[in-house]
């Protein structure tokens, strides 16, 4: 017996690395995967030892009354199909707090590999994406051979770093990112810089060869995210890499930390002050907002019209939202009232998660939403947990500017990285301390 559950614990903390592994690959075989990986966690078994205590109870309520919500929106949609669609997607929201509070010892104890798994993973779907465009456009004629890094035929001539930034490159957007979409994507390698930058400050690179490895990975991801030209990634990056310098200060310095913080605060407000641009977008923007009807502005940024549709949306439906699965029709005629054609016929989303979750469930999912994202930053500045902070900062800024939890592929993300963080007993500035038990205890 002994031996058997030594077995299903390796094989669970096996599964757990495949599904981190698997995270920036394709999303087909998640079912899979994570079919495997819970059955393995029920074959387990001891759930009285492994649940002897449940920290986090008000965070977890929090937690389960937005997927309640969901469930419940069932009672008054429209397309039941759609909506049993809607919480096969969001399974993971409320019972990944549950496995990773209950995983086993192998799996706490290496803790730290799990999160070099998932910048490996992100490493190699790099890789994978920059061959792919490469191979895939490699075009032979007369005898000579080059690479057709455009897209279209009437661009052959423009530079590659102008075509990688008006998207019309191979090499840049949704032509480069096969696995997942772009934004997705810079989330990913954002907090895999996240990783690498916390790793390098715990001193796990002991050897300049994996010194110089670190920063070389982090180079290159913040190069993938450049090509990837996803707006919210390039928000993420810089907001990401202002917190990794002010990281370097410590406790001690917070004075300095302060008078930093101060300068990046007012470079900020001088930059807006003095650019031009962005004060037409900020006037432009404004306009749009009080003139919906007469704004030609939204002839130009489709993402504002989708904002503000989604806005009415919430004024129509404030308590309980239009049920997730009937959101998209809601906000089709919302796009035909304001002749934004190409987002009606595409049904497009809102392209924010926070009206998204306000438009499909009601204030109270909205609430709930906050107050997970609100619980998780009172837990990472009162344990000084580095990676939460992280995380919710990444996830917090693309919310602004996508439906994150509308897909697998961000839903399962955030919620395995926030319960792995929140519920699962090991404190991140703890890594050291880690890697040396799971030296002692390895496959034990």
């Amino acid at each position: 017996m002994k031996d058997y559950r030594k077995h299903i614990k390796n094989v669970n903390y096996l599964a757990t690395i495949l599904f981190v592994f698997w995270l920036p690959l394709k999303d087909n075989y998640f079912p899979v995967i994570i079919s495997f990986w819970i059955f393995t966690w029920l074959l387990e078994g001891n759930f009285k030892t492994r649940f002897t205590t449940f920290p986090h109870k008000g965070l977890y309520i929090g937690i389960l009354l937005y997927f309640i919500l969901i469930v419940s929106s069932l009672f008054y949609t429209n397309d039941i199909d759609h909506g049993l669609f809607h919480i096969q997607e969001k399974l993971s929201i409320a019972f990944f707090p549950i496995i990773l509070l209950g995983s086993n010892e192998k799996v706490k104890q290496n803790y730290h590999t799990l999160l070099i798994v998932f910048v490996i993973a992100n490493l190699i779907a790099s890789i994978y994406s920059l061959t792919n465009a490469l191979i895939a456009n490699i075009v032979v004629e007369n005898g000579t051979w080059f690479v057709k890094h455009w897209i279209w035929p009437e661009m052959q001539n423009e530079s590659f770093w102008k075509l990688i930034n008006i998207r019309a490159s191979v090499f840049s957007y949704s032509h480069l990112s096969i696995f997942k979409h772009p934004a997705y994507f810079a989330m990913y390698l954002t907090f895999s810089i996240s990783i690498l930058v916390y790793l390098y400050k715990q001193k796990i690179a002991k050897k300049s060869w994996q010194k110089i490895l670190i920063i070389g990975t982090m180079v290159f991801f913040a190069f993938m995210i450049y090509l990837l030209q996803s707006s919210a990634g390039f928000i993420t990056f810089g907001v990401v890499s202002i917190l990794s310098v002010l990281y370097e200060f410590k406790a001690k310095q917070k004075k300095r930390y302060i008078f930093v913080g101060s300068i990046f605060i007012i470079m900020g407000i001088l930059a807006l002050s003095f650019s031009k641009p962005a004060q037409k977008r900020l006037k432009d923007y404004t306009y749009v907002i009080l003139n919906p009807k007469t704004s030609k502005l939204f002839e130009k940024d489709d993402r504002i019209g989708l904002w503000y549709s989604a806005v009415e949306v919430i004024k129509e439906n404030f308590w309980l939202g239009t049920a997730p699965a009937d959101l998209s029709d809601e906000l089709a005629k919302k796009y035909e009232k304001y002749n934004l054609e190409d987002a009606q016929e595409e049904k497009l989303n809102a392209h924010n998660q926070y009206l998204e979750t306000f438009a499909g469930i009601g204030i109270f999912g909205f609430l709930s939403l906050i107050f997970i994202l609100a619980y998780g930053f009172y837990h990472a500045y009162k344990k000084r947990n580095y990676l939460l902070l992280f995380l919710l900062v990444i996830l917090t800024i693309n919310f602004l500017f996508e439906s994150m939890m509308n897909r697998m592929t961000g839903i399962l993300f955030m919620m395995f990285f926030y319960s792995l963080f929140i519920f699962m007993d090991n404190k991140p500035n703890k890594v050291s301390r880690l890697i040396s038990d799971s030296k002692k205890n390895n496959y034990a």
